[in-house]
């Protein structure tokens, strides 16, 4: 079990890939929201860090469940003093935006479009947007649309345009659900 960003790099290879879309999958309370939290932080990090090197990035975390990410981030963030950044430094490059209830597929398209603009506008910052976190695409699919599969592509096809066109990387959470029912078990011959 990874204790540290170094050991999730090793883990991943080197860290997770720049210009495309990496999907996070697991059951519910495994911690990919945890692992999103840290990527959000770790982000900020110097690309000249020798333990675990950042992309010296703003950070756009999209959420599309109903807990509230402050009160974690803040705590996670507090471990940041040791890097070199404070609290406020941590939060402040950090945006969070909060698919409402109803909220479905065209609203996340509403908020890529716009954070591919703040991209381009930033582009030459010292802390350009490079990171752009999902949790939980799933989510938005949960309602019988017949429309699912349309707006699946389009999100797809933008969160790629995202990753190429700005060099940044983009993360999705999803969420698997393993119940087996029973009359499956006795169909099978």
């Amino acid at each position: 079990r990874p204790s540290s960003p170094a050991a999730v790099d090793r883990a991943l290879g080197g860290g997770l890939p720049v210009g495309m879309v990496t999907e996070i999958v697991g059951e519910s309370g495994v911690g990919k929201s945890q692992l999103c939290f840290q990527l959000l932080l770790t982000a900020q990090w110097g690309e000249d860090r020798e333990d675990s090197p950042g992309l010296r990035s703003r950070a756009l975390y999209i959420q599309t469940e109903t807990y509230n990410p402050h009160v974690r981030l803040n705590e996670l963030a507090k471990g940041q003093l040791e890097k070199g950044l404070s609290v406020e430094n941590a939060l402040e490059n950090i945006y969070i935006e909060h698919l409402p209830a109803q909220g479905g597929p065209d609203e996340l398209i509403a908020i890529l479009q716009k954070a591919a603009g703040e991209a381009q506008q930033h582009w030459n910052d010292p802390m350009p947007l490079r990171l752009i976190v999902v949790d939980s695409l799933a989510n938005l699919f949960k309602d019988g649309d017949e429309n699912k599969t349309d707006a699946l592509f389009r999100i797809s096809r933008l969160l790629k345009e995202l990753a190429d066109r700005f060099h940044m990387v983009v993360v999705v959470t999803n969420h698997v659900v393993d119940v087996i029912g029973a009359n499956l078990v006795h169909n099978v011959k």
